[in-house]
């Protein structure tokens, strides 16, 4: 467990020569200090572990010293009953903020410092900008998990739309503050009793459906017919999704990423940046042509495909998502300039290209194919996806039912 001691730590030292008088805190081996004031070496006594009463002072940093010692020890208690392999720094933390109870942002913070140590940096981000927004109207971090009631949740929900967030922005923000709150209680830090998602008189968070509207075969070849600079990046962001959509919708992150390395024997060799499933993938013609257009491009066997990425190493990850952030915006961008140049009406962006290439399949392809193609882990998941772009059912059904007005005219 932690051990405790209140200490002069001469590896602290400011301007004037003072050191720090500070609780040092070990758990594991690993020492952490906590800093309560500068003190002039002989004012300390180290065998009382205090102030020398000859300090002006003494009485008033004596009674900080204790107080800070005793929260401490009451934090190792019961952090000992409830959650035995805490982390330091949250201790810290709380005694720094002279706090008892476990706060949500405490949880948060272990949860994205664990991430961020999986090098999960496009989860970590998101998971990021939401805790930020989520202590942005609670103004505080010792926001404790029983506050977090049905009426908190419906006005963090009116505090979201007042900043005009989408529906499913809104969602995506309480299905974090849910995910945190079961750890927490999967933790034992708070009962179930006070769980605020999903039970009867509780809040029960509904999804929106997303809109997925792709590009329909003829739209598809008027974007690709669209003549732009050769090697330019409009023209490059054309290749790109086109590229993506010719593999089946991957995902522009994958399409970013890919290496020339990664090509043998007319075959792709990726691993799904989502997932991290690896497969391989056969090049069709359309794609294989314009990787002959962008070989120029190539100076090396490891050389990303599109330059995007061009002096990242593939090594540095963080640098490579935040890269791809920049990227997005800027290709649907340009994407957009194309769209309007091929009278495409819909709204162009990189994820289209999945959604396109969901359209055309419609129920041309054997779910259990489309399912590969999408790597997705279940079949359900295809089915619910493919939802979206399959209306053939629907659309003969009703014809079925408005065939009268055919037979009543002979």
């Amino acid at each position: 467990m932690a051990t405790l001691k209140l200490l002069l730590y001469k590896s602290n030292k400011n301007k004037l020569g003072q050191f720090s008088l500070a609780l040092r805190i070990t758990k594991n081996g690993t020492p952490k200090y906590i800093h309560i004031e500068w003190l002039d070496q002989k004012y300390w006594n180290a065998k009382k572990s205090e102030v020398r009463r000859s300090h002006p002072y003494a009485e008033g940093i004596n009674s900080r010293a204790k107080q800070k010692y005793a929260l401490a020890q009451q934090l190792i208690t019961q952090f000992k009953i409830e959650r035995p392999d805490f982390d330091l720094k949250v201790l810290v933390d709380r005694i720094k903020n002279n706090r008892i109870e476990i706060s949500f942002f405490d949880i948060s913070k272990e949860e994205l410092d664990r991430i961020f140590l999986k090098k999960e940096y496009s989860t970590y981000n998101d998971c990021f900008y939401k805790n930020k927004l989520f202590l942005s109207f609670v103004c505080s971090d010792a926001l404790s998990f029983k506050e977090i009631n049905p009426k908190f949740i419906k006005d963090f929900i009116a505090y979201l739309e007042s900043k005009d967030y989408k529906k499913n922005v809104i969602i995506s923000n309480l299905s974090f503050i849910r995910k945190i709150y079961n750890i927490a209680i999967k933790q034992k830090i708070v009962s179930a009793d006070y769980y605020p998602f999903g039970r009867r008189h509780k809040y029960k968070i509904r999804g929106k459906s997303s809109s997925k509207i792709g590009l329909v075969e003829e739209e598809l070849v008027r974007f690709a017919e669209v003549s732009l600079p050769f090697m330019s990046k409009i023209w490059l962001a054309q290749k790109s999704f086109l590229f993506s959509f010719y593999l089946a919708g991957m995902r522009i992150s994958d399409v970013l990423k890919m290496q020339w390395d990664q090509i043998h024997d007319g075959r792709l060799y990726y691993e799904m940046g989502k997932n991290e499933k690896r497969d391989s993938l056969k090049i069709p013609q359309e794609a294989l042509e314009i990787l002959t257009q962008l070989k120029p491009l190539k100076t090396h066997h490891n050389d990303y495909i599109f330059p995007f990425l061009k002096g990242i190493s593939p090594k540095d990850k963080m640098a490579i998502n935040e890269q791809i952030k920049k990227m997005r915006s800027t290709l649907n961008y340009h994407l957009r300039k194309i769209g309007k140049l091929a009278g495409i009406e819909k709204r162009l962006s990189n994820h289209i290209s999945r959604h396109s290439f969901g359209t055309i399949a419609g129920n041309k392809i054997p779910m259990r194919s489309l399912q590969k193609l999408y790597r997705h882990s279940d079949i359900s998941i295809t089915m619910n996806y493919q939802q979206y772009f399959d209306h053939s059912i629907t659309d003969t059904a009703l014809q079925e039912v408005l065939n009268f007005s055919d037979t009543s005219k002979k």
